[in-house]
């Protein structure tokens, strides 16, 4: 059974976990972090799989990686997820698994079309995996996926999830990451 959070419990959510990924120093990034609390993010949740906490715990294992390497954490974009967020929804509907998008799409034209304005560096996908430890673990067993997610100079992220069963790999995850 699945049902649609509602968005105003979404948004608060997403705002107390990114708000402490974030690390606020400073009123202009409060004030950055704050609007993220308005903007809905359609996620479907699930009585048998992550929720959107999922996604939050994702960052949170992407960014214990980052640090334990030395490099800096990657801080939540709204429009990465957007991206990622579709790019799963499409896998998932079409039942696919691909990095080019079933209209010859990269990362980089999805980031895009998402209004994200920096650029967009890297993208990891992952199918099959239903809790963010295992894809995170996942990604890290993998030299290429490893690779991606501790390159220091990537600065933002965004993660999509979609549980979708009857589909090939029922869960598939797409995080995009991008440099400011």
């Amino acid at each position: 059974m699945r049902r649609r959070a509602q968005p105003g419990l979404v948004a608060v959510c997403l705002w107390l976990v990114f708000g402490w990924l974030v690390n606020i120093q400073t009123e202009a990034r409060a004030q950055s972090v704050t609007a993220l609390s308005t903007v809905y993010v359609p996620i479907v949740i699930t009585t048998s799989a992550p929720t959107p906490a999922g996604e939050a715990e994702a960052i949170t294992l992407i960014n214990q990686q980052r640090l334990a390497s030395g490099c800096q954490p990657v801080a939540p974009s709204a429009q990465l997820t957007t991206a990622a967020l579709k790019h799963s929804r499409e896998m998932a509907e079409k039942s696919y698994f691909s990095h080019t998008g079933l209209d010859g799409s990269s990362f980089v034209q999805r980031a895009q079309r998402a209004k994200y304005q920096f650029n967009p560096s890297a993208e990891v996908i992952a199918g099959g995996q239903a809790t963010a430890a295992a894809v995170v673990q996942g990604w890290m067993n993998s030299p290429a996926h490893r690779n991606i997610i501790l390159t220091c100079a990537h600065q933002e992220i965004g993660i999509g999830f979609v549980d979708m069963p009857g589909s090939k790999w029922r869960y598939y995850w797409t995080a995009e990451f991008g440099m400011r």
